[in-house]
């Protein structure tokens, strides 16, 4: 028992390890993360219907779904009608967003050191619960197509991940491509490859909702009709709504500002970030996707300040980082979700119930 003690100190409190280990079993530790929450399948009956015909218009409740178009159309184009297929689909996005990830943590770094840091930055935000809870809507999408735009950011391709971030969601697209400009300051051919890529994403949008098989509510109008609902449910619970929007990851911006490298343009991307998710349901997931430039902005120049090497105690910040949770407020509104407990009955009885 004093040898196990001796051990735990040594790993978790006095962080005696190679830190260049914690990237290293990223891998493992997204898988188990995965296991341990376990994926949540989200609005998988109205985008089931969508993905069918991308034209009819939804159910009222669940015409916030018309806002990402690209899903839809891509399950549409590649004829995937059943429900297990779908969730396939959205599956196979949310695994390469967390490959994109990896891969922008190992091209951004050299360092086996830096790496682990950017990783264990990254995953005090509520990513990884993000991309696992909410298998089947825009959210894997929205965070694969940002950082493909951080590995491959020249205008020549700037153009393309602005459009279809745009076509993901666009509400949630166009702030993110906002916020990456503000922080970021691209030059002239980047900053109008994004600009165009937006405009053209936002045509096509409207265009969509133009051709719709009937009328749809404007999601600016849906935010005028529940303002009371946001005030009752986010504006008068502001601690939670603010400490939930991004976790753990309170404590790199901590950092930051200790630092001094926090400047007003990241202040910004906060507020923007938490004021958007106030008028939503599932805060945490949206004040997570629109601050996901701050997040990596904010991660790069922690790592380049060198400072975090001081930082003790590598495998108890992982052990903390694993430990996410969500703020999601909740009233009449009725979403479709499944996750492992109903997981294998759901596919069985989708794969028998749809021709």
């Amino acid at each position: 028992m004093t040898t196990l003690l001796q051990a735990f100190r040594r790993t978790f409190l006095e962080g005696q390890v190679n830190r260049d280990l914690v990237f290293r079993m990223a891998p493992g530790y997204l898988a188990a993360f995965f296991l341990f929450y376990g994926p949540e399948f989200v609005e998988l009956r109205p985008n089931h219907s969508l993905h069918i015909n991308p034209f009819a218009p939804l159910e009222p409740d669940y015409q916030y779904l018309h806002n990402s178009i690209l899903g839809p159309f891509l399950g549409h184009a590649l004829s995937l009608h059943r429900v297990f297929e779908i969730i396939a689909l959205y599956l196979a996005a949310t695994v390469l967003a967390a490959g994109a990830m990896l891969l922008y943590v190992r091209q951004r770094w050299d360092n086996p050191d830096a790496r682990s840091a950017a990783f264990l930055i990254i995953s005090l935000s509520p990513v990884w619960y993000v991309l696992t809870g909410y298998v089947g809507n825009s959210s894997s999408l929205l965070v694969l197509l940002y950082v493909l735009l951080l590995l491959a950011p020249q205008a020549v391709v700037a153009w393309i991940w602005a459009l279809l971030l745009v076509l993901a969601h666009r509400e949630i697209g166009v702030s993110v491509l906002g916020l990456h400009i503000l922080l970021r300051k691209p030059d002239g051919m980047r900053m109008a490859a994004l600009v165009v890529g937006a405009v053209a994403g936002l045509g096509l949008h409207q265009l969509y909702m133009s051709h719709l098989e009937g009328e749809v509510s404007a999601r600016g109008s849906f935010v005028l009709v529940h303002w009371k609902m946001w005030i009752k449910l986010n504006l008068l619970k502001p601690v939670t709504l603010v400490l939930m929007a991004f976790n753990w990851f309170w404590a790199a911006v901590l950092f930051a500002a200790w630092r001094e490298l926090l400047r007003w343009r990241d202040a910004a991307a906060i507020m923007v970030a938490i004021g958007l998710s106030a008028v939503t349901i599932d805060t945490t997931r949206v004040a997570m996707l629109v601050g996901l430039p701050l997040i990596f902005s904010l991660s790069e120049r922690i790592v380049a300040d060198y400072e975090w090497r001081r930082v003790q105690c590598w495998p108890l910040w992982a052990a903390i980082a694993f430990l996410q949770f969500e703020r999601y407020a909740w009233q009449t509104l009725q979403i479709d979700e499944v996750n492992w407990d109903g997981t294998l009955s759901f596919l069985w009885k989708s794969i028998w119930s749809h021709p």
